[in-house]
């Protein structure tokens, strides 16, 4: 069984590998129980430091140092809700992930709010998921430009050139969920641009874990 369906919806998960490492399934969940998801999210306070609203569950990530302090209790935040910790044990039972992450952040994304191109910080384990709810919206892959060198062996002399970025953009539809392990977490940034959008708000729900977990 490859989807988490609450209910009777019959609509087979949709799996595509773009990048080494990188996982996206989309159908995920039913429509259903999207809905529910939404509903749990709006129930809870948002955090407005940041030019989008967040909710922080486990641990507060500071954005500004890219640094998390476990033993702070500056850092520590609400345990996960129920309906996260049921999310994530459904993925366990489908083999997804391994286990239960300690962290959680929801992005909530209205208009033209995006967030610029990154890596997500070592403080994180390998593995890091997100499930996308309530409406779609373009994501764009960069891995690092290299350095490639040639040497002329008649003048004894070696040229290097600069190779562009490789870029790899796609659309994630509600109810995908995406997971980053490998080449795709440490060796491309990841980012989603601010488009002038119609739809309905986003809500992105990112898991991680800590490296003393994995």
């Amino acid at each position: 069984m490859d989807t988490i369906f609450k209910n009777n919806e019959k609509e087979e998960p949709n799996k595509k590998e773009l990048i080494d490492g990188l996982q996206i399934v989309e159908n995920i969940i039913s429509k259903e129980r999207e809905k529910e998801l939404v509903q749990e999210i709006l129930k809870h306070e948002w955090d407005t430091r940041l030019s989008r609203r967040t909710q922080h569950y486990g641990y507060i990530y500071n954005y500004k140092s890219r640094n998390l302090n476990v033993d702070s209790n500056e850092n520590k935040a609400e345990p996960l809700p129920d309906w996260a910790i049921s999310l994530c044990q459904d993925l366990i039972d489908i083999g997804y992930i391994n286990e239960i992450p300690q962290q959680m952040i929801i992005n909530e994304y209205k208009g033209q709010q995006g967030i610029s191109a990154h890596v997500d910080s070592k403080v994180f384990g390998e593995t890091i998921f997100s499930v996308s709810l309530n409406a779609p919206c373009n994501m764009i892959f960069k891995k690092k430009s290299t350095t490639t060198s040639r040497s002329k062996t008649s003048t004894a002399t070696t040229t290097s050139k600069q190779e562009p970025p490789q870029v790899v953009s796609f659309q994630v539809k509600p109810r995908t969920l995406l997971i980053m392990r490998g080449e795709s977490r440490n060796d491309w940034t990841h980012e989603i641009p601010k488009l002038k959008i119609t739809s309905d708000t986003r809500y992105s729900c990112t898991f991680r874990y800590l490296k003393l977990q994995q």
